[in-house]
């Protein structure tokens, strides 16, 4: 288990990226499964490693064949819509009053950090190795989620139910 600890430490020194839609074309491994973690902020924390675990505004984790950017694009389509993803679904009611995010007035920027493991989950093609690593995906998401409520008290807001 001291390994996912290690992992879970090294992502949260991560730095942020701006999310947007660019983002899930042009990163690559983003295609595979992984955690991933979210901030909405009123100012850029691009480029800055994650300084307060307050930032973190969710966790979640994809292990599907559409890997970590399949799920985030979920994320985005759901900030519009109010559909696909419950982070989405929550920001939607709770933040932007159901309306979609493009039509906000005044709104912040998400920022993502992701980690992804390059694995096959297609049930057709998978090996043992690659369920061992979709574990870990899952078993990290939950390290992530301990490893913040431990600093913090809470859960990132997204993910409180």
């Amino acid at each position: 288990m001291r390994q996912f600890n290690k992992v879970a430490q090294a992502i949260l020194r991560t730095e942020w990226q701006e999310l947007n839609r660019h983002q899930l074309k042009a990163k690559a491994s983003w295609g595979y499964p992984g955690v991933y973690l979210l901030a909405y902020q009123p100012s850029t924390i691009s480029k800055r490693p994650i300084d307060d675990l307050e930032q973190v505004f969710y966790v979640g984790m994809s292990r599907s064949i559409g890997g970590v950017s399949a799920r985030l694009g979920q994320f985005l389509r759901g900030i519009e819509l109010n559909v696909a993803h419950s982070g989405a679904k929550r920001f939607y009611r709770n933040h932007a009053n159901n309306t979609a995010f493009s039509s906000l007035k005044k709104r912040k920027k998400f920022f993502v950090v992701v980690h992804t493991f390059k694995c096959t989950p297609n049930k057709a093609s998978r090996t043992p190795k690659d369920l061992r690593i979709m574990g870990k995906v899952t078993c990290l998401e939950y390290y992530l989620l301990a490893a913040i409520k431990e600093v913090t008290g809470n859960e990132p807001e997204l993910n409180q139910q």
